[in-house]
């Protein structure tokens, strides 16, 4: 159930127009590995079901319209959380990754159902439906739903609020959607009451690792103006109840690289940020590998999670969130604007 999308990958494909114009080789096999006459991998992360039809943006931290559909492309792989103390047994070395480290401390449980990466947006999407809201958040991998919890927190408020069930951050919201598995809720965000009106239903799909949530109308009904929206993404207490809480160093049941806060920030990974340092890829100060090393660590924006670390260190995730027009939506206004056309990028492929 690994993750199969690849983050800065190019596949080249012969084709066999170009077939005759390879050189040949004595053994008669073709020139180089198998893999480069592959088809593309599946990616079923990527893949559409449902009332879902809008293509993925592919660009990450980016936002568009399609299809009556509004989608947010996330960065992959970023899912590190708030940077803290580093756990001493982050598998995520400084040896490894000497010159990719990770800015965020947090480190996954040890249970092999976390994989490293049960809390990592690939995508989220919001469209309206005839009676209800419909939304779509994809992660990189799922393997046992439960344990993978997100919150959405939907309009705003005077000021920042906390985010619920000891997520450990804060920001405006006038409600929030809080998804684990397959149970949805939705509170105010000031009284925490659930609105007198059905609840919102949720439904997975292991194998494209998408969760799918409806909330009706009668609860929430957000017309055709532009609602504020925001989300971030954690591990579900399976016996408790709410977000997971780090500690030092990780457990087989908890995650580790804690931050300070009561409660330390418990979210691995937030949604709708787009404006995350790109990485300083040739600094004039490096010598020595042991000086280029240093600088990637102190730069710390390799896998496009410096803000986020940097923000859930702090608490307060304001900064994080998407003024979604649903006016543009009901209208079916296709809208690509947010989208770089040149320029330094990360690309989905």
């Amino acid at each position: 159930m690994v993750a199969v999308v690849a983050m800065l990958l190019v596949l080249v494909l012969a084709v066999p127009a170009q077939a005759q114009s390879l050189p040949s080789v004595a053994s008669g096999h073709r020139p180089g590995p198998d893999i480069l006459y592959a088809p593309p991998a599946a990616a079923p992360q990527l893949e559409n079901t449902g009332p879902w039809t809008a293509q993925p943006i592919l660009v990450s931290g980016t936002s568009a319209y399609r299809d009556g559909e509004f989608l947010y492309q996330d960065f992959l792989y970023d899912d590190h959380g708030a940077q803290g103390v580093r756990d001493p047994e982050d598998p995520f070395s400084l040896e490894d990754f000497a010159f990719s480290p990770k800015h965020g401390t947090l480190t996954y449980p040890t249970h092999e159902a976390y994989a490293n990466n049960a809390a990592d947006f690939v995508e989220l999407r919001v469209k309206p439906l005839a009676d209800a809201t419909g939304f779509r958040v994809t992660f990189n991998t799922l393997i046992e739903p439960e344990r993978t919890a997100f919150t959405i927190a939907l309009g705003s408020s005077d000021s920042p609020v906390d985010w619920p069930h000891g997520a450990g951050v804060s920001s405006p919201a006038d409600l929030f959607l809080t998804v684990h598995g397959d149970t949805a809720e939705l509170i105010d965000a000031q009284s925490g009451a659930a609105p007198d009106a059905p609840a919102p239903t949720a439904s997975v799909d292991v194998t494209r690792r998408q969760v799918d949530v409806r909330v009706p109308h009668e609860a929430w009904d957000p017309g055709t103006g532009s609602v504020r929206i925001a989300a971030g993404a954690g591990l579900w207490d399976t016996e408790e109840g709410g977000y997971l809480t780090p500690q030092a160093a990780a457990s087989e049941d908890r995650p580790g690289g804690a931050a300070a806060g009561d409660p330390p920030p418990a979210l691995f990974n937030m949604a709708f940020r787009f404006d995350e340092p790109m990485p300083e890829t040739a600094n004039p100060a490096t010598n020595t590998i042991a000086e280029g090393s240093v600088l990637a660590g102190a730069d710390g924006a390799f896998w496009r999670e410096r803000a986020q670390a940097d923000a859930l260190q702090e608490g307060d995730v304001s900064d994080f969130f998407a003024e979604v027009d649903f006016g543009m939506l009901e209208a079916g206004t296709r809208d690509d604007s947010g989208i770089p056309a040149t320029g330094a990028m990360n690309r989905i492929l």
